[in-house]
């Protein structure tokens, strides 16, 4: 399994909303400066060593997901895909009704 978890630690029905949009944005702020952070890196390596480790990660991630589907459950597969539609049906019935309370012009 990926480990990623569903369940988000902040939900916008059970927090503040000023507490989520500073989360978001204080994450946008950090993403922003580690990518400028990086991106002034990699023109101080010189290209072929940039060059063989994004080709070594990238072989690197791509065995390990290549072993995670090949090991994985025949079921895991199956949950997730019930998972997803889901989610998927519970969004659109409440798109559906709040779609039914806007007038059609």
């Amino acid at each position: 399994s990926s480990g990623i978890n569903a369940e988000w630690p902040l939900r916008p029905g059970k927090h503040p909303r000023k507490l989520i949009f500073s989360a978001a944005i204080s994450a946008l702020v950090i993403m922003t400066v580690l990518s400028v952070l990086l991106g002034f890196i990699t023109t101080i390596i010189p290209r072929v060593y940039t060059f063989y480790a994004s080709t070594l990660l990238f072989i690197i991630f791509g065995v390990r997901m290549l072993y995670e589907g090949y090991n994985m459950n025949d079921d895991e597969g199956q949950e997730e895909l019930e998972e997803v539609q889901m989610e998927l049906k519970k969004k659109e019935k409440s798109t559906d009704c709040d779609s039914a309370l806007i007038p059609l012009l």
